[in-house]
């Protein structure tokens, strides 16, 4: 009776107590069981057992899936959306980024323009208007050479792609500053602002807007194959993941899930997908092979075992009380404190 009385006042939430970020969770139950959780990981852990009061201390026994145990599961599926249609959009794009920054590393990183207090008040002299007008010579002037250097590290070949990349990032900053110079000084000037247009870069530097998929027509989208892989605890992507697809024709296509969970393959056209398999280190050499309504294009959403994915951290653990706290009994020791 009072082993039972003290377990009901030791039930409930405790969170452990971690010098940067948020700690694991515990979660001591009425009926005996546990839940453990740390969401802080790539992949986050969720441990599941039983919990009793052995000799003054509280001993938790982790449930251990099955070998056997399915990591990864159906969900459901879902037609292709302006929503999906935007995400491959955006993968795409994120593509041309790279390749433009890999083409111009001039273009990117730029320092700041080093600024100055602006005037309280214009103080408009025949010197002041001097000074504006050769404000804008030297910006002209400035801008023209960054044009020119840039068209030089774009021809650039491999020995004198770093030093003329330099340059032309020096240029470029210089027009920057030049052109912070003409504000400054038609201000002090009271005259109207020029217009004072960054240089134009060599077009293999240029990025085009990325295109909103809800301005075109569903008969336009490219559309493709998504498959999205969650941890059905925490609902966080799973990164990681090997898809393997197989199309109605016996073609085979495969690839791993990003950071997100989400793995994307444009699909064959007149091809159905009918067969789907996941598989993760965590179940390595057992993947979950699946057969979805065959489908031509579409998502995919694949939840996982939060039980399995995560590993087990611990199979067993003993706690002793401090007040109101639980210490894990361990050669690191971690403190709960009740939530």
């Amino acid at each position: 009776m009072k082993t039972d009385l003290l377990a009901a006042c030791l039930s409930g939430y405790y969170i452990g107590q971690v010098e940067e970020g948020p700690g694991p969770v515990l979660h001591l139950r009425d009926d005996g069981s546990f839940a453990w959780w740390q969401s802080d990981q790539a992949i986050a852990s969720f441990l599941t057992g039983a919990w009793a009061i052995e000799n003054g201390q509280i001993a938790l026994q982790t449930h251990v899936p099955s070998q056997d145990a399915t990591l990864f599961r159906l969900h459901r599926q879902a037609a292709w959306s302006s929503f999906d249609e935007q995400q491959r959009i955006n993968r795409d794009y994120e593509r041309v980024i790279a390749a433009v920054e890999a083409r111009c590393p001039f273009a990117t990183l730029l320092p700041p323009v080093v600024l100055s207090d602006p005037p309280s008040e214009p103080r408009p002299s025949p010197l002041a208007t001097t000074e504006a007008r050769q404000a804008l010579w030297r910006w002209q002037s400035a801008k023209i050479e960054a044009e020119r250097a840039a068209q030089r590290a774009v021809d650039a070949t491999d020995e004198t792609a770093d030093a003329l990349n330099e340059q032309a990032r020096e240029a470029l900053y210089q027009a920057d500053q030049r052109a912070f110079d003409v504000a400054q000084s038609y201000n002090i000037a009271g005259l109207p602002h020029p217009r004072t247009n960054p240089p134009v870069l060599p077009k293999v530097c240029r990025l085009k807007g990325s295109p909103k998929a809800d301005r075109i027509p569903q008969s336009k989208w490219r559309k493709g194959i998504k498959v999205h892989v969650t941890n059905e605890m925490f609902s966080s992507g799973v990164g990681d993941v090997l898809i393997r697809l197989e199309f109605s024709d016996g073609q085979l296509r495969s690839g791993k899930t990003d950071a997100g969970g989400l793995f994307y393959d444009p699909g064959i056209a007149g091809q159905t997908i009918v067969r789907i398999s996941a598989e993760h280190s965590a179940r390595q050499g057992r993947p979950t092979m699946v057969e979805p309504e065959p489908f031509e294009y579409g998502v995919v959403f694949f939840l996982a075992d939060s039980n399995i994915i995560g590993g087990t951290r611990f199979s067993s653990l003993k706690m002793r009380r401090d007040g109101a706290d639980l210490v894990s009994v361990e050669q690191i020791p971690m403190r709960y404190a009740p939530e």
